[in-house]
């Protein structure tokens, strides 16, 4: 394949300089880390609507072109959105994480393409402004539990699970069952702190 059909823009603007083609350039692996995904399902969010109007262009730009060796503009016709959910074409040589076929981001069988890609954007969000503004950490639930007073209707909420890190150590089905013993014990700590 050499083109593709997709929403592009020629120039920063507003919602006039989308424009639909059936030949927009498909992706090629420039670096061994990369992968080229079949997109099934996009959403727009509120960084694409400031990025159609130029935002970030001046980073974006250095990170495409460290070397400034290439022409201002040289961008376009550039494909806005990055919350995506698809398949895995093609992978770099590098990639282990993904496979061939793979659905990004290793979505859940139960979840359609059109609600995975309504994630990204909103997840990294959340994480970031738990991570790094409100200082959360793995650590925090050692530490947590004491600050509650007994008796008193508190709750302890967690959005920290072990469950990636027990599944990539364990296995699926192994990491799983330790993900629920994990967490049916904090569920006593819970009750017995309230």
């Amino acid at each position: 394949m050499t083109v593709m059909p997709a929403w592009v823009i020629d120039k920063y603007g507003n919602n006039d300089v989308l424009r639909f083609t059936n030949n927009a350039r498909f992706p090629i692996i420039d670096y061994p880390n990369e992968v080229i995904v079949k997109v099934f399902a996009a959403g727009l969010n509120p960084l694409d609507v400031s990025m159609r109007g130029g935002y970030g262009s001046a980073t974006l730009a250095l990170k495409r072109d460290p070397l400034n060796i290439t022409q201002s503009g040289s961008e376009f016709p550039l494909i806005l959105g990055r919350d995506v959910s698809g398949v895995v074409m093609e992978c770099g040589l590098d990639v282990k994480y993904f496979r061939e076929r793979d659905e990004i981001s290793h979505k859940p069988k139960s979840m359609c393409h059109s609600e995975a890609a309504s994630i990204p954007y909103v997840a990294t969000t959340a994480w970031s402004a738990l991570v790094n503004t409100g200082g959360l950490r793995g650590d925090t639930e050692r530490w947590a539990l004491g600050l509650l007073k007994p008796w008193t209707g508190a709750k302890y909420v967690t959005l920290v699970t072990p469950f990636l890190l027990n599944t990539d150590r364990l296995g699926i089905a192994d990491g799983m069952l330790q993900t629920a013993a994990t967490v049916a014990t904090k569920m006593i700590k819970v009750f017995l702190v309230q």
